[in-house]
């Protein structure tokens, strides 16, 4: 028992620059969203079986008007494919997601914003 105590903890050692980039990209894109889309709120779920570290399975967007939602998940699909943050959907448990826990700072989002615009301008 022991033993894979010891091996699970060195797999997340192991795992954690990863699982750490992805939440700073997410915690990135989750304050833009609030920013743009009127105080719109977006949560990322990853699969409970599997520990695909860098990929989520799905997310949500959550506000009372039906076009502010709309809107918002058209750009963090868009977003998430641009920033390299793939969506791998499995029917299967999921839970959410660590974001890091400090808001993005302006010049990181100005680096995103900076991605996915040029992504755009590419045509992606």
């Amino acid at each position: 028992m022991i033993e894979g105590i010891t091996l699970n903890t060195e797999a997340i050692e192991r795992n954690r620059p990863i699982i750490e980039e992805r939440a700073k990209k997410l915690r990135i894109l989750h304050d833009i969203v609030r920013d743009r889309f009127d105080g719109a709120y977006v949560t990322f779920e990853q699969h409970c079986s599997r520990f695909d570290n860098d990929t989520i399975a799905f997310f949500v967007v959550l506000h009372s008007d039906k076009s502010v939602v709309e809107s918002a998940r058209k750009f963090v699909e868009d977003a998430l494919h641009r920033i390299e943050v793939p969506v791998r959907y499995e029917r299967c448990d999921a839970f959410s997601v660590y974001l890091r826990p400090e808001p993005a700072s302006a010049h990181e989002k100005v680096a995103m914003l900076r991605v996915l615009r040029e992504g755009t301008e590419q045509g992606d």
